[in-house]
């Protein structure tokens, strides 16, 4: 067969010991299907020499065989050999477990033999045909995944394909490197636990894009800005798309992930904004616009480094034959130095490069012999690793360098960073030729109007005292939707929205009257009519100190003042608490839901250390995951357990650096989420699964370990599960936990206690103080109760307790913890007397099947051997007594799977009248019943059940007893015990044991059942049966543990 149609030839093994069985299947199964060619061996040894030497499509083994049965075939061949071929088990014992032990070795069909042989051998056909099609198609679909599992590893990009729940089905190596998650540890798992990302902005979980698509049947991309978080914590941005996969009815079958890693280019966004900032920054910093030379240097410098992330940022002039060096930053001493001079000439080569460009970035300064005669003067002695330098130009020609380098690692310079240096270069030019020094005032306010207009990324806006616009630039023109043309000469109200006119009339006065420079933020309107909010930095021109304009530099903040406003929106509607400290630890900010935990206003926490607020060990002003922060600079989130006023609370908190507008270590900014219910539901949680899965231990060590767990995580002292018993004064505890006692309240009703009310009530109460609540003989401080159900009634309370009252009344989590677990006890109590009574129902259907399928067959093959015979009369009427024998055994199976199923509700029986009652109903002439009447009884039983137990006894007493004999009944042991025994021959000791085992009979008529049945109608009431010898020497038979009252 290849594998790719429905079975063509079929070549089977048979293994069965019965050798006319083993060739009578093998002409039935030819003769129904000509696509199967079958050989017979007569052992699982043969059969497994025959595997080694020829290929077979299946399997098909009788169970019992001697030396090896088909269960230990099957299980040689699955684990010692390897060998999945298909395998039937066809067997004529026809046991449940039998069944459930081949399906769990690895079998797979389970047929019974018996019945129509056409039949019969017809289903093991079509299970031959079906298990052969079934291996074939799983071997398909394996090749199939295999071709897919090529294409996905063929793939650059991640893939994660979910089924139509969400969950994961596959992966590829990419994907696992991503996640961090394997292909084995992944499978059957939710997406969202494998594919965990959240929002850069919110740092909240983001939307499930398998979710979307399920909902949407749609293709999904994920929003920008979305973080990874991998099995091991290490975060990064992915871009992704989720599309649905779907079958040829367009029904969809799962969902595919394709994503990929977008850090290195998210960060190069990030790197350039950051960059592109400062140059704005620069262009309009005062120390650069008023020629502030010394200023402006120590500044670009410092902006340099933090950018940069160098050590060493400095800015060189040529003076002559000589670079100087008019400031030099060194970043980890923050300071600053300047004065150093170097001879130009003897470093042509460097010279000719810088010359030669705009800039010179060098990874390697060792390797680059342009820098040969710098080494041993400058590189080394600084510990200069690698560099990059823009050159600063006057005209065209080189008048110094801004020089950054960095001295703890060689640094493979982006593009970005090189023309960021660049334009460092053009800032310190900026700031030469504002120098009052280095020119002509005219020149330099030439210049530098040229500049802002012609270069600058911000919108420059020059005005006439008239607040007309006298000039505009390109920047302005894209920021408003307004030409030059259109602008210049227009009154500035035509970007001023009307209701602030009259505010911005005032700042231009105030503008005009004092000549200083004014800022301000506000809305301005756009030509498309569109609004957008900008901050302007509005300087006065200046003439002859007269003030003949202003000049406008002008920044689009209208993502900024958004992302301020949810800010604000998300800090103050927040639960969780966020906080901002300074490098020493001081709190600078904190929201209302932090100061809260505190129970104090977030004023008052300003200002103040961890050490001032927790209940700590000592009175360290920085916490280890603050210093952890603040030393690495990098993001730290972990769960932290702290005390505040004595009570124990569980945070979730992530810290991370912060950073001042220069890029400059400020603090830290933290969120923290109160995790401390989760915990204690986790806790809990933990012990249910544990317990409930722990079925070996038994339920009373099980609750109490889970009654105990669930004390602790609450902080109560006690914990008790309280049976409720009718008409009984005192209720005991069932288990009892922590200081919890087993007796409940002895000397009060119990109806008049807490857990008397939650069992009237029959609803959960909760009780913070019990100086007040109403309970008598209440020793605590604090109770929370609840119903327990058992099978949909009410059994009993689980209460839990402390001495002292509670701080703060039971949360609606913990509240659902008590019941929890009250639910869990409820159903293991409901599931344990289903087992009890599943266990007893069971051995009555074994012992039925085991008559029905065994003794049943003997008296059956003579009826039917005698009716052959039909014409002698003798036969016939030996046949017929046969039939009233098969009747009589298979009234008694029926009574005995009655009696092991269920019992009716007990009821108080009078023991003598009943036992005469049954013994009127007997053949017993020749037979003396005597009834203890000196000890009457009465039984709490079943009144059926009772007459069946008793029919059984006596009935056994009379037929094995002998003739004359005489049966008594009577009671002992305060009542107790009851038993039944005659004076006949007894039952030898060596058999007793066996007499209540179905089919044991000393009788050639009798079914063996009688003594069964008594064993089961005892077991369902709680009873024992024993059997003695009676005094005079026959069978005595007692029932004892029976709930009675003597009359």
């Amino acid at each position: 067969m290849d594998g790719t149609g429905p079975p063509t030839e079929i070549a089977c093994l048979y293994v069965d010991d019965d050798a006319a069985l083993a060739e009578l299947t093998q002409e039935f199964l030819e003769r129904e299907r000509e696509t199967i060619t079958v050989e017979t061996v007569s052992s699982a040894s043969e059969a497994l020499d025959r595997i080694d030497d020829t290929e077979y499509d299946v399997v098909v083994s009788d169970y019992q065989m001697p030396e090896m049965d088909g269960l230990e075939f099957l299980e040689t061949l699955r684990e010692d050999r390897g060998n999945d071929v298909p395998f039937i088990i066809f067997t004529g014992q026809g046991r449940e477990e039998v069944a459930m032990e081949a399906l769990n070795l690895g079998a797979d069909r389970y047929l019974q033999k018996g019945g129509d042989p056409t039949a019969q051998y017809g289903v093991l056909a079509r299970a031959i045909e079906q298990a052969v099609a079934h291996r074939q198609a799983s071997e398909r679909l394996e090749e199939q995944n295999r071709r897919l599992d090529i294409t996905l590893e063929s793939i650059g990009d991640a893939v994660i394909a979910t089924d139509a729940d969400g969950r994961v089905e596959r992966l590829n190596d990419v994907a696992e490197s991503l996640t961090g998650w394997d292909r084995a540890d992944a499978a059957g798992r939710p997406l969202e636990e494998v594919f965990d990302i959240i929002s850069e902005e919110t740092r909240q979980p983001a939307e499930n894009p398998v979710e979307q698509v399920l909902d949407s049947g749609e293709s999904v991309d994920l929003a920008n800005g979305t973080v990874l978080i991998s099995k091991t914590g290490e975060e990064r941005y992915i871009a992704d798309s989720a599309a649905p996969i779907t079958d040829n009815g367009d029904e969809i079958r799962g969902v595919v992930l394709v994503f990929r890693d977008v850090t290195d280019e998210y960060e190069a966004q990030r790197r350039k904004e950051r960059q592109r900032e400062t140059v704005v920054d620069l262009s309009t910093a005062p120390s650069v616009v008023d020629g502030e030379f010394e200023a402006a240097c120590r500044q670009i410098t410092e902006r340099a480094a933090a950018v940069l992330g160098v050590e060493r940022a400095s800015v060189w002039l040529l003076d002559g034959d000589e670079l100087v060096c008019r400031d030099c930053y060194r970043r980890p001493d923050d300071a600053h130095t300047s004065g150093r001079r170097l001879d130009a000439d003897c470093h042509g080569a460097y010279v000719e490069a810088i010359e030669a460009r705009r800039s010179l970035a060098i990874e390697d300064v060792d390797a680059d012999e342009r820098l040969s005669s710098l080494r041993d003067q400058y590189l080394q002695p600084n510990g200069v690793e690698s560099l990059l330098d823009g050159t600063i130009r006057s005209r065209g020609e080189v008048v110094g360098i801004v020089s950054c380098e960095s001295t703890t690692e060689q640094r493979d310079w982006r593009d970005d960073e090189v023309r960021f240096v660049a334009e460092l270069a053009d800032r310190v030019r900026q700031a030469l030729l504002n120098d009052a020094e280095s020119g002509d005032e005219l020149t330099r306010k030439d210049e530098r109007l040229r500049h802002l207009f012609e270069q600058s990324p911000l919108a420059v806006i020059e005005w006439t005292r008239d607040f007309c616009v006298d000039r505009w630039n390109s920047r302005a023109e894209e920021l408003f939707g307004y030409t030059t043309a259109e602008a210049v000469g227009r009154h500035a109200s035509f970007i001023i929205p009307g209701g602030i006119e009259p505010e911005v009339q005032a700042h231009w006065e105030t503008l005009l009257d004092e000549g200083e420079n004014r800022s301000r933020v506000n809305e301005n309107s756009r030509k498309d009519g569109g609004t957008v909010v900008c901050e302007w930095h509005n300087r006065p021109i200046t003439d002859d100190g007269e003030v003949v304009g202003v000049l406008s530099l002008v920044r689009d903040v209208t993502e900024e003042r958004e992302q301020s406003r949810q800010f604000r929106a998300l800090v103050e509607n927040t639960n969780e608490a966020v906080f901002i400290k300074d490098t020493e630890g001081r709190y600078e900010f904190i929201n209302e839901a932090g100061a809260d935990y505190f129970d104090a206003d977030p004023s008052d926490i300003v200002g103040t250390h961890d050490g001032d607020l927790f209940d700590l060990d000592d009175d360290r002003r920085l916490l280890e995951a603050d210093r952890e922060v603040l030393s690495s600079e990098e993001p730290v989130a972990e769960e932290q357990t702290y005390r505040i006023d004595g009570e124990e609370y569980v945070f979730l908190s992530e810290r991370r650096p912060h950073y001042d507008e220069y890029g400059n270590l400020r603090g830290l900014v933290g969120i923290s989420r109160d995790v401390t219910d989760r915990k204690r539901t986790e806790t809990v949680l933990a012990a249910v699964h544990a317990v409930a899965t722990d079925t070996d231990r038994p339920f009373d060590e099980r609750a109490t370990e889970l009654i105990d767990t669930l004390r602790e995580a609450l902080g109560l002292s006690g914990g008790r599960l309280i049976r409720v018993q009718e008409n009984e004064p005192c209720n005991e505890a069932v288990v009892a936990a922590g200081t919890a006692a087993t007796v409940v309240h002895a000397d009060v009703p119990f109806e008049e206690t807490l857990c008397g009310r939650v069992v009237a009530d029959e609803e959960p109460l909760a009780t913070d103080d019990l100086a007040g609540a109403g309970g008598k003989a209440e020793t605590a401080g604090c109770h929370l109760g609840t119903p327990v159900y058992a099978d949909g009634s009410l059994w009993g309370v689980l209460c839990l307790t402390a001495p002292e009252p509670r701080p703060t009344p039971f949360s609606s989590t913990e509240r659902r913890l008590v019941e929890l677990v009250a639910e869990w006890l409820g159903q293991e109590l409901s599931e344990r007397e289903k087992r009890r009574e599943l266990r007893r129902r069971n051995e009555a259907l074994e012992d039925i099947i085991d008559v029905l399928s065994h003794d049943i067959q003997s008296p059956l093959s003579a009826a039917r051997g005698r009716l052959d015979l039909a014409g002698d009369s003798e036969h016939v009427d030996r046949a017929a007594r046969l039939l009233e024998d098969i009747d009589v055994l298979v009234e008694d199976a029926l009574t005995l799977a009655q009696q092991g199923w269920e019992i009716s509700a007990t009821e108080p029986q009078n023991l003598a009248a009943v036992t005469r009652r049954v013994w009127q109903r007997l053949d017993a002439d020749e037979a003396t019943l005597v009834v203890a009447d000196d000890e009457p009884l009465e039984v709490a039983a079943d009144e059926s059940a009772l007459e069946l137990l008793l029919q059984n006894l006596l009935g056994n007493a009379t037929e094995h007893g002998g003739e004359g004999v005489t049966v008594t009944v009577g009671c002992v042991n305060d009542c107790d015990t009851f038993y039944v025994e005659d004076d006949g021959p007894g039952i030898d000791r060596a058999d007793r044991e066996q007499v209540f085992e179905h089919g044991y009979t000393t009788a050639g008529d009798g079914t063996g059942l009688g003594l069964t049945i008594v064993q089961r109608i005892a077991d369902a009431h709680g009873w024992s049966v024993t059997v003695t010898e009676s005094d005079a020497g026959g069978a005595r038979f007692e029932i004892s543990g029976c709930d009675s009252l003597s009359l």
